[in-house]
């Protein structure tokens, strides 16, 4: 069976494309086309073996209650994924790609990684949906995005620094509305 979903990994929508045999095994695509392909197997209740080229690594899936949305615990750190529906599809297109996330002004790290690459610098002039810094979190380069228009006014972060959950890496000061 094959099965297509829109989530939010993190805050950042993404197409996943889930096909399941009889085994207990699953093909999950992430993004279009060809994506990312991670193979997964269902070892207990809530634990899987996920297989991405050859590394191999075991997570616990914990269902939040209340909802269709889960938070993934992996070696590498834990994600919240959240299933879409067209409303918060469309709060994401506003958003410049972003779902829930930081308040106006700050880009947080979505979950714990190290910071791969800053877009932008201090006094930079940024868009709302404009790319500013590149996180690589469970082996998964994820690009943060401003939520508003204005200037960047603090870098918090370096290029390779590693980062937790939460932490303010740009300060953004909205642009003023006239």
């Amino acid at each position: 069976m094959k099965t297509r979903y829109t989530a939010s990994i993190e805050g950042t929508p993404r197409e996943i494309t889930v096909e399941s045999d009889d085994e207990q095994r699953y093909r999950v695509v992430v993004g279009e086309g060809e994506g990312r392909v991670i193979e997964v197997r269902a070892l207990r209740d809530g634990e899987y073996e996920v297989i991405e080229g050859d590394a191999v690594c075991e997570m616990t899936v914990v269902p939040l209650p209340g909802s269709a949305n889960v938070e993934v615990h992996a070696p590498a750190g834990q994600a919240r994924i959240e299933l879409l529906d067209e409303a918060a599809l469309a709060r994401a297109a506003v958003t410049g790609g972003a779902v829930g996330g930081a308040a106006a002004g700050s880009v947080e790290a979505p979950m714990p990684g190290r910071v791969v690459k800053l877009l932008v610098a201090e006094g930079d002039s940024v868009q709302s949906g404009q790319g500013v810094v590149v996180v690589e979190a469970m082996k998964m380069e994820n690009e943060l995005r401003s939520a508003v228009d204005g200037v960047v006014k603090k870098v918090a972060v370096a290029e390779g620094e590693g980062v937790e959950s939460g932490q303010v890496l740009v300060v953004i000061e909205p642009a003023s509305a006239e």
